[in-house]
C-alpha cells in the first residue's frame, strides 16, 4: 500500500476541484471560478463525491498526526516522570509543575549521571557575576572569607540586605560607596549567610520565640481570593 503524506492528498483535492469546476463548464476570472452550465454531468458528479472522499482523507490524517504528537509527548512526560526529574531540581512531591519535553532515553550516560548532580546552570550566570562584585567589594575592606573564621549574626546580615532593599525600591540601582548594584550586595550577602551556615560560624540570633507574619501573609492572600 503507497503511504500518502498530507501534502500529496492536499494537491490531488485540488486538482479534483479543479477538473470539476472545468466540467461544470465554471471559467476561472481574477482567481475565482465563475458558474457555468447548471446541468453538472454524472461524471462531474463523481469527482466531486471523490474529491469530498480525499477532504475526509485529509481531515483523517490531520487528527492522525496530532493524535501522535499528543501520545508521544505524554510518553515523553512519562519517562521524565520516572526518571525522578523533576525531583532532582529541588521541587517538592506533589507541587511538581508540569515537566517540558524531555528525550530522556536519547541522554548519554554522563548526562544520566549528571541529574544526580546540582543543576549549577539553573542559575543564571549574571547573578553570580554581580554577587562576585559585590564580595570582592568586601574583600578589600575585611579579607577573603573572614565570616569562616570570625563568626557573624545573622540578624545584621538580614538588615544589610534590607538596606539594599529600601535604596533599590526607592530608585537608586547601584550602592554609591561600591558602584555595584544593590542586587549584586544582595547576592553576595545571601551566599555568605548560606557558607557560614555551612561552616559553622553562622549565629542564629533570631527572636526565640517566632512571629507569625508568614500566617498573615497568606489570610491576606486568602482574603484578596475571597
Amino acid at each position: 500500500m503507497t503511504v500518502r503524506s498530507y501534502s500529496d492528498g492536499y494537491q490531488d483535492g485540488m486538482n479534483a476541484q479543479r477538473k470539476v469546476q472545468e466540467m461544470k463548464g465554471d471559467h476561472m476570472h481574477d482567481g475565482e471560478y465563475l458558474p457555468g452550465d447548471d446541468l453538472v454531468s454524472e461524471e462531474a458528479r463523481r469527482h466531486e463525491e471523490n474529491n469530498k472522499a480525499l477532504a475526509d482523507w485529509v481531515a483523517a490524517q490531520r487528527r492522525g498526526k496530532d493524535r501522535e504528537l499528543l501520545e508521544q509527548h505524554d510518553q515523553e512526560e512519562d519517562a521524565f516522570d520516572a526518571a525522578d526529574g523533576w525531583r532532582h531540581f529541588g521541587f517538592d512531591a506533589g507541587k511538581e509543575p508540569r515537566p517540558c519535553t524531555l528525550k530522556i532515553e536519547g541522554l548519554n550516560p554522563k548526562d544520566r549521571l549528571a541529574l544526580d548532580r546540582v543543576p549549577l546552570w539553573a542559575l543564571p550566570a549574571i547573578g553570580a557575576i554581580h554577587g562576585a562584585q559585590g564580595n570582592a567589594y568586601g574583600l578589600e575592606k575585611y579579607g577573603a572569607y573572614n565570616w569562616r573564621e570570625k563568626p557573624i549574626k545573622l540578624m545584621e546580615y538580614l538588615g544589610a540586605m534590607e538596606r539594599h532593599i529600601a535604596c533599590l525600591k526607592d530608585g537608586q540601582w547601584r550602592a554609591e560607596d561600591s558602584k555595584v548594584t544593590h542586587l549584586g550586595h544582595i547576592i553576595a550577602t545571601a551566599s555568605i549567610i548560606l557558607d557560614a551556615e555551612q561552616v559553622g560560624t553562622l549565629i542564629d540570633d533570631r527572636p526565640e520565640l517566632p512571629g507569625k507574619s508568614h500566617e498573615e501573609l497568606e489570610s491576606y492572600r486568602d482574603k484578596r481570593k475571597a
